[in-house]
């Protein structure tokens, strides 16, 4: 299954899979930022970690699989406007890189890195 080019190659998140699709790199990929998220490594998170780490989380947070317009149905069809983004009018969507604020990071860190 091909990626979709959306701004930021070899981002984990860039879209979500069902489990019999994921990769094991994604996999891997995505358990490395649970772990670091955690505590378990040595080295704090960067900046890009954590903007990735806030943008999962924002993503998992919808009980649909369109939380955001780049992601792909299981019938391999683009979200786009049916998102979830499109759904809550008034609210600002966490897709990408660029919608995380250094506020959010902020705000991330001091719930997550202890």
């Amino acid at each position: 299954m091909g990626q979709i080019n959306d701004g930021f190659a070899g981002c984990p998140i860039v879209q979500t899979v069902y489990p019999k699709e994921a990769s094991v790199k994604r996999v891997l990929i995505v358990l490395s930022l649970v772990l670091a998220a955690s505590g378990a490594s040595a080295a704090p998170m960067t900046d890009a970690q954590v903007e990735h780490a806030i943008i999962h989380e924002y993503i998992s947070s919808f009980s649909t699989p369109c939380a955001c317009p780049y992601q792909v149905l299981r019938n391999k069809t683009i979200c786009g406007a049916g998102s979830g983004v499109s759904h809550h009018p008034g609210t600002k969507p966490i897709c990408y890189r660029r919608d995380v604020t250094a506020q959010m990071v902020r705000d991330w860190r001091a719930t997550h890195e202890r």
